[in-house]
């Protein structure tokens, strides 16, 4: 009997040993599964809070938006109202360039007197300057 119990105690001794390896095992999977848990719950809280980051950029940029899209719908008005006057003005700038080309080409270049290329002269420099003007005008236009 004597040999029985030492062999009974071996048997339990070791079924502890094991129900103890057994509970060793399962304390550290509920350990691993509570730091996974921390970790997910760390990542979740940085997530929420980008996404909340995220959506107030959205909300400013959809704000900014619409201030430019105000802004240049008050440009386009702008543009609308001066275009019909820049028009005349752009038409009119071309026509004396026409008339003061079409004297330039009517004139006598036989003619080599001080009067005439004076006149010659003269034309040229307005035609100049209407350039300028038209070119200025057309800067104008296109900064509106």
């Amino acid at each position: 009997m004597w040999i029985k119990s030492n062999e009974k105690m071996d048997n339990e001794n070791l079924n502890v040993i094991s129900d103890l390896q057994t509970f060793n095992e399962c304390t550290d999977r509920v350990n691993n599964v509570l730091t996974l848990a921390s970790a997910v719950s760390g990542d979740v809280t940085k997530m929420a809070q980008i996404a909340s980051d995220l959506k107030r950029e959205i909300a400013l940029m959809d704000h900014q938006l619409e201030a430019f899209i105000v802004d240049k719908r008050c440009n386009l008005e702008k543009f609308k109202k001066v275009v019909p006057i820049i028009e005349r003005q752009l038409d009119r700038v071309s026509d004396r360039m026409d008339i003061i080309t079409i004297q330039l080409m009517n004139s006598n270049f036989g003619a080599l007197d001080a009067n005439s290329i004076k006149q010659r002269e003269l034309l040229i420099n307005m035609l100049t300057q209407q350039s300028e003007n038209f070119n200025n005008m057309i800067v104008k236009l296109l900064s509106i």
